[in-house]
Protein backbone atom coordinates (compact mmCIF):
# COMPACT_ATOMS: atom_id res chain seq x y z
CA UNK A 1 0.00 0.00 0.00
CA UNK A 2 0.90 3.80 -0.97
CA UNK A 3 3.22 5.44 2.11
CA UNK A 4 4.39 8.38 -0.23
CA UNK A 5 2.96 10.83 -2.46
CA UNK A 6 5.12 13.01 -4.25
CA UNK A 7 3.34 15.50 -6.96
CA UNK A 8 0.48 13.87 -6.69
CA UNK A 9 1.66 10.49 -7.30
CA UNK A 10 1.35 8.16 -4.28
CA UNK A 11 4.31 5.22 -4.05
CA UNK A 12 4.29 2.21 -2.41
CA UNK A 13 7.63 1.12 -0.23
CA UNK A 14 8.17 -1.41 -3.25
CA UNK A 15 8.03 1.51 -5.38
CA UNK A 16 10.38 3.19 -3.95
CA UNK A 17 12.76 0.45 -3.57
CA UNK A 18 12.48 -0.22 -7.46
CA UNK A 19 13.19 3.40 -8.10
CA UNK A 20 15.94 3.30 -5.41
CA UNK A 21 17.72 0.29 -7.15
CA UNK A 22 17.61 1.56 -10.37
CA UNK A 23 19.87 4.81 -9.41
CA UNK A 24 16.84 7.60 -10.76
CA UNK A 25 16.47 10.87 -9.95
CA UNK A 26 13.20 9.70 -8.69
CA UNK A 27 14.64 7.17 -6.51
CA UNK A 28 16.62 9.63 -4.85
CA UNK A 29 14.09 11.78 -4.04
CA UNK A 30 11.88 9.35 -2.41
CA UNK A 31 14.70 8.06 -0.77
CA UNK A 32 15.90 11.28 0.78
CA UNK A 33 11.75 11.72 1.63
CA UNK A 34 12.06 8.60 3.95
CA UNK A 35 15.22 9.16 5.23
CA UNK A 36 14.58 12.50 6.94
CA UNK A 37 11.28 12.51 7.38
CA UNK A 38 11.20 14.52 4.64
CA UNK A 39 7.91 12.77 3.71
CA UNK A 40 5.62 15.30 5.20
CA UNK A 41 2.15 15.40 3.01
CA UNK A 42 -0.07 18.34 3.01
CA UNK A 43 -3.66 18.07 4.73
CA UNK A 44 -4.97 16.77 1.24
CA UNK A 45 -2.67 14.70 0.14
CA UNK A 46 -2.80 12.95 3.66
CA UNK A 47 -6.43 12.73 3.19
CA UNK A 48 -6.81 11.41 -0.15
CA UNK A 49 -3.43 9.00 0.32
CA UNK A 50 -5.88 7.65 3.47
CA UNK A 51 -8.84 7.04 1.49
CA UNK A 52 -6.75 5.32 -1.25
CA UNK A 53 -5.01 2.85 0.91
CA UNK A 54 -8.87 2.33 2.50
CA UNK A 55 -9.99 1.59 -0.31
CA UNK A 56 -7.52 -1.19 -1.51
CA UNK A 57 -7.24 -2.68 2.41
CA UNK A 58 -11.20 -2.50 2.73
CA UNK A 59 -11.45 -3.60 -1.37
CA UNK A 60 -9.35 -7.14 -0.44
CA UNK A 61 -11.30 -7.78 3.28
CA UNK A 62 -14.33 -10.07 3.51
CA UNK A 63 -14.55 -8.90 7.27
CA UNK A 64 -17.03 -7.65 9.21
CA UNK A 65 -15.89 -5.01 11.53
CA UNK A 66 -18.22 -3.51 14.40
CA UNK A 67 -18.71 -0.75 16.30
CA UNK A 68 -19.46 -0.75 20.12
CA UNK A 69 -20.82 2.48 21.91
CA UNK A 70 -23.04 2.70 24.89
CA UNK A 71 -26.00 1.87 22.43
CA UNK A 72 -25.53 -1.59 21.38
CA UNK A 73 -23.01 -2.63 18.91
CA UNK A 74 -23.19 -1.86 15.07
CA UNK A 75 -21.60 -4.06 12.24
CA UNK A 76 -19.99 -3.38 9.18
CA UNK A 77 -19.28 -4.84 5.90
CA UNK A 78 -15.87 -3.48 4.24
CA UNK A 79 -18.43 -2.31 1.21
CA UNK A 80 -20.64 -0.52 3.76
CA UNK A 81 -17.53 1.11 5.67
CA UNK A 82 -16.00 2.20 1.94
CA UNK A 83 -19.50 3.68 1.87
CA UNK A 84 -19.30 5.83 5.02
CA UNK A 85 -16.06 7.03 3.41
CA UNK A 86 -17.20 8.37 0.82
CA UNK A 87 -20.37 10.48 2.31
CA UNK A 88 -18.11 11.76 4.87
CA UNK A 89 -19.77 10.19 7.88
CA UNK A 90 -18.44 10.72 11.50
CA UNK A 91 -17.75 6.55 10.81
CA UNK A 92 -16.20 7.37 7.65
CA UNK A 93 -13.89 10.22 9.25
CA UNK A 94 -13.00 7.92 12.00
CA UNK A 95 -11.78 5.19 9.67
CA UNK A 96 -9.81 8.11 7.78
CA UNK A 97 -8.25 9.66 10.51
CA UNK A 98 -7.00 6.35 12.12
CA UNK A 99 -5.26 5.48 8.76
CA UNK A 100 -3.69 9.02 9.10
CA UNK A 101 -2.43 8.23 12.20
CA UNK A 102 -1.24 4.92 10.65
CA UNK A 103 0.63 6.57 7.64
CA UNK A 104 2.57 9.11 10.22
CA UNK A 105 3.78 6.72 12.49
CA UNK A 106 5.19 4.00 9.25
CA UNK A 107 6.92 7.28 8.28
CA UNK A 108 8.50 7.76 11.26
CA UNK A 109 9.78 4.24 11.46
CA UNK A 110 12.56 4.91 9.13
Amino acid sequence: MPIIMLNGVAYTPRQILEEVERGTQLGAVLQRMVETGAASLSQSEEEELAKMRLKQLLSRSSAIYARLSDTGAEVYTPQQILEEIERGSPIGRQWIEAEKSIIRKLLMLR
